[in-house]
């Protein structure tokens, strides 16, 4: 086997997020060629939640931490320098998420008519401004098709054809898919019945096997001639460690079946016209689990899942904890005028966190035995908006879209933080829900954009379109991005990549 050069500490997260720390060995530095493992295709997937997240309750609160100052105009903080929840959004379900995550706040739309458009997500803009989003750009140059395109439907509204959509072609909205089921079934035929092993069935079951590859390679470590005696100690030492947390947890935990692509689990059906509310979970759930399976079994590249569109919720959203009298879903709820309302709109975005963490879950179980990445580290998996906002999440502003990043695109990108952009609050860092004037403009959105498409593998030529620089809508609001000295069209994001 051959080694990577070691860092000073390298870590293994087990069951419960304990560390194990594999000590800094002198003898074993510098070191051979890599390893290289099988080739692994990126993944692209972007989930949809629209209309203004409140800055309180999506992003981290500064008075918790320190910022660390990168640049002028930006500033990270380490997610496990965090205490407690992330933030109310961002809750405990994220914990063993928080290493293959990235929070990025102050990034904002340079299109000023935003508003109820799930597509300014992919491309910056609105419909008559845009061009394609970045969901078809980046499957028909990587891979030559189409991107799965799903929404969620209000279950019993009446109206299943849809209007506004995240993915746009050629100035034109890609109808979603709102079954399930049936594209479950055009994926695999009827699948089977099985019952799906649980997420923490599933996170268990991962444990035991990076214990099982790292106890493997500390065997074959202690065996190479450069290991020095003092360090054939240190190496001995923690593999009796490791031994006995192998040996716990193989004796507590029984190992689920592989996941069979040839007759995979899936829906057979899909309350999609249902007149119980609460199948609006199961849908949501049932979206992922078709996106799981697909990008498990090789069927999905590129895919896009709005959780939730434009038109009224017709029926009751009292199912969701914290949701309490006829609220309706959009106008009362999302517009969150009240006290009480911004309560129960925190709820919603809660029952909506809970379902996307079960899905990052899921997909963050070794995809390479190899290397021991993950479907999620091999992937690049977006939660974002369409608008942004600090207090009045009724005002439908082109400011501060929250983004949530999972997954490092193989390596592209590096998580683990919260990543702020623009110039310094000072001592007071970041407004807390403040009034729209405190707000300081931050970087432009399309960087966002352009950051995607390179960590997926592309270059400028390939996704800018005539002689325009960059990608996305460049509206009017461009010129008040002047401060930051650099042609923001060719540049990613700073930071992102550590």
């Amino acid at each position: 086997m051959h080694w990577n050069k070691l860092s000073r500490r390298q870590f293994l997260r087990g069951t419960g997020g304990l560390a194990l720390a594999l000590p800094f060995l002198p003898s074993m530095l510098p070191q051979a060629e890599a390893q290289t493992g099988p080739t692994i295709k990126k993944r692209f997937i972007a989930i949809h939640n629209g209309h203004c997240q409140a800055v309180e309750h999506w992003l981290p609160d500064p008075a918790k931490f320190t910022w660390s100052e990168k640049q002028t105009y930006a500033r990270e903080v380490a997610l496990s320098a965090i205490p407690n929840n992330m933030s109310p959004v961002l809750g405990s379900q994220f914990d063993s998420l928080r290493s293959k995550l990235l929070i990025l706040s102050r990034l904002d739309p340079l299109s000023k008519t935003p508003n109820h458009n799930a597509e300014c997500m992919l491309t910056g803009g609105v419909l008559s401004e845009a061009t394609s989003s970045i969901d078809q750009v980046i499957a028909k140059y990587l891979y030559g098709g189409s991107p799965l395109n799903l929404y969620v439907k209000s279950v019993d509204d009446g109206n299943y054809t849809g209007a506004s959509h995240v993915s746009v072609l050629n100035k034109a909205y890609v109808p979603g898919q709102f079954n399930p089921s049936a594209v479950f079934s055009s994926m695999f035929g009827t699948g089977t019945s099985t019952t799906t092993p649980s997420a923490a069935d599933k996170l268990t079951r991962r444990d035991i096997l990076v214990v099982d590859k790292v106890y493997a390679e500390y065997v074959n470590l202690r065996s190479n001639k450069r290991l020095s005696k003092d360090d054939l100690a240190r190496v001995e030492q923690h593999m009796a460690l490791i031994s006995d947390l192998q040996k716990k947890l193989n004796a507590n935990v029984t190992a689920p079946p592989p996941m069979t692509c040839t007759s995979p689990t899936g829906p057979t059906s899909s309350p999609t016209k249902s007149s119980n509310p609460a199948d609006y979970q199961v849908v949501i759930d049932q979206m992922f689990d078709v996106i799981e399976v697909g990008v498990k079994c090789g069927k999905i590249q590129v895919a896009t899942l709005m959780m939730h569109v434009y038109d009224y919720f017709s029926g009751s959203v009292n199912f969701v904890p914290g949701i309490t009298g006829s609220n309706r879903f959009h106008e009362d709820i999302n517009h969150a005028g009240t006290d009480e309302l911004r309560a129960m709109k925190l709820a919603m975005m809660t029952f909506f966190a809970n379902r996307v963490s079960r899905f990052l879950t899921r997909m963050d179980v070794v995809e390479d035995s190899t290397t021991g990445t993950t479907y999620l580290d091999n992937s690049l998996i977006m939660w974002g908006n369409d608008q942004g906002t600090t207090k009045n999440t009724n005002a439908h502003n082109s400011v501060n879209n929250p983004v949530l990043l999972a997954g490092s695109a193989g390596g592209f990108l590096k998580p683990g933080r919260h990543i702020d952009y623009g110039p310094s609050y000072g001592n007071l860092r970041r407004p807390i829900g403040g009034d729209e004037g405190d707000y300081k403009r931050g970087r432009p959105y399309n960087q966002l954009l352009i950051t995607i498409m390179q960590a997926m593998g592309m270059q400028p030529a390939d996704y800018e379109v005539g002689t325009t620089q960059g990608y996305g809508v460049y509206g009017t609001l461009e010129s008040s991005y002047t401060y930051l000295g650099v042609n923001h069209r060719r540049e990613i994001l700073p930071l992102i990549r550590g």
